[in-house]
């Protein structure tokens, strides 16, 4: 009986052992390298020269990793596209190891490798080209609405045909109209944000404080294959 229970304890143990290399998922990541120099100067130390180094580094390793270049190819704006570099650079590399590390004289160079997974940057590229457009499609709505545009505000919303008569008449009425807009919610299907309006002023020059009936509006932007379509309120 003795003899039984320490097989079967064996069997368990090699069992036990052995499941790691079926039951864990199987890893997309690849692996990445980059290399970077940097020159400090007499106000940096060469503590700080080479956590500079090593931030260039990783950037190179992004920047030059082939979904990223496949990727990016997608974004438009150069300035989002350091951004996202910055971003992935700094949170989505893993297992980062300094493979080389070079001093010359005030200079550093530093060679890193790293592991990344190409579906966090399909995500995350994705994710912030919806940021963008959804503040590109806000923002031209609060400039339309305080420039009393009810012509571009018919074009690029769905608006019932009471909302268009209130907005004509509030238009006609106020010449000056402030406001701002807040995100309040994202997804795959859609955007959520609160249209506020916080200051209105008359053709006579009063300022107008906004009712609680018309100071804030919920709007959303639904998404449909892919695209943003018009705002709806």
């Amino acid at each position: 009986m003795r003899y039984s229970v320490t097989c079967i304890i064996l069997f368990l143990g090699v069992l036990v052992y052995s499941l790691p290399a079926f039951s864990q998922e199987p890893t997309s990541r690849e692996v990445v390298q980059g290399k970077a120099c940097y020159a400090f100067g007499d106000d940096e130390t060469p503590k700080m020269a080479k956590k500079k180094a090593e931030i260039f580094a990783r950037e190179r390793a992004v920047s030059g990793y082939r979904v990223w270049v496949e990727s990016s190819s997608k974004v438009k704006d150069y300035e989002l596209q350091e951004e996202l570099i910055q971003t992935i650079s700094a949170g989505m590399l893993h297992k980062v190891t300094i493979d080389q590390e070079v001093w010359d004289g005030r200079e550093i160079c530093i060679e890193i490798s790293a592991e990344i997974d190409p579906h966090d940057i399909g995500i995350e590229v994705a994710r912030r080209q919806d940021q963008q457009t959804i503040k590109r499609v806000l923002n031209d709505f609060t400039t339309a609405y305080e420039n009393r545009d009810i012509l571009q505000l018919k074009r690029t919303t769905s608006m019932s045909e009471s909302r268009a008569r209130n907005l004509d008449l509030m238009f006609k009425i106020y010449t000056v109209i402030d406001t701002h807009v807040e995100i309040v919610s994202t997804s795959e299907s859609q955007a959520k944000a609160k249209f506020v309006i916080d200051k209105l002023i008359n053709k006579a020059g009063k300022t107008i404080t906004p009712n609680s009936i018309i100071r804030e509006t919920t709007i959303t932007i639904p998404k449909k294959d892919g695209e943003w379509g018009k705002i709806q309120w």
